[in-house]
């Protein structure tokens, strides 16, 4: 039996967090600051995604968000994004950053982590593609479907214009929304195959258990003197 957000954790983690809670505690109000208390003290971002099975965890602006995606009974191909697909502000934003932060952290880890020469902050969107594509993660045509996909985005974030009046490939999304939402699921499902292979770099997991294990027993503690 899958443990819902634990095995998001075990599974993020690559075993090297294997504390089995139930999900009861974890979405609890002390549950999600002990999880944000944790995520702050280990993480090596300001931004992080820890993909699971059941439950996705995203941690933004010092603050978990747990997304749970599956009451339908089937399993989207995308465990991230999730099956629904939509023109809306929303969902559009969640497609962006999530292939803006997966393709930053595949150039990334875990190889030039300990590279004092690369600098990230000056580094291009097309620059990182380029690196992905040479050390063999991703194909010709999959680098050709990220710039048009970064195009569609750099409209959404720099302008006005109405949503269906974006273009994908030059052609406005009200007439290419399914070849622009094709093109959305089969690369996130190749860039997600590869993210959850190097996600637990995201995070010290040591620290991440001293700090989570120091919450619990305080907690703990805490209940045993009001008795």
């Amino acid at each position: 039996m899958k443990m819902g957000v634990s095995e998001t954790l075990r599974k993020a983690s690559d075993g090297n967090f294997d504390e089995k809670i139930d999900d009861a505690e974890w979405l609890t109000s002390s549950g999600i600051r002990d999880l944000n208390t944790c995520l702050q003290a280990s993480g090596n971002h300001n931004v992080m995604l820890l993909i699971g099975e059941e439950f996705n965890i995203s941690f933004q602006f010092g603050a978990a968000t747990i997304h749970h995606f599956f009451d339908h009974g089937t399993m989207p191909r995308s465990n991230f994004l999730g099956d629904t697909s939509s023109l809306t502000t929303t969902y559009l934003r969640r497609v962006f950053t999530f292939f803006e932060y997966v393709v930053f952290y595949l150039c990334k880890y875990p190889n030039r982590v300990f590279d004092h020469s690369y600098n990230e902050q000056s580094e291009q969107y097309a620059e990182r593609l380029r690196h992905l594509k040479e050390t063999g993660k991703i194909r010709k045509d999959v680098e050709a479907t990220l710039r048009s996909l970064k195009q569609t985005r750099d409209q959404f974030a720099h302008s006005f214009v109405e949503i269906g009046d974006l273009t994908y490939k030059g052609i406005p999304l009200s007439e290419s929304s399914q070849d622009f939402f094709t093109d959305i699921d089969e690369t996130s499902v190749l860039l997600e195959r590869l993210f959850l292979e190097q996600q637990h770099f995201q995070i010290d997991w040591r620290i991440f258990s001293l700090v989570h294990q120091a919450l619990r027993t305080a907690r703990i503690e805490g209940i045993r003197a009001q008795t």
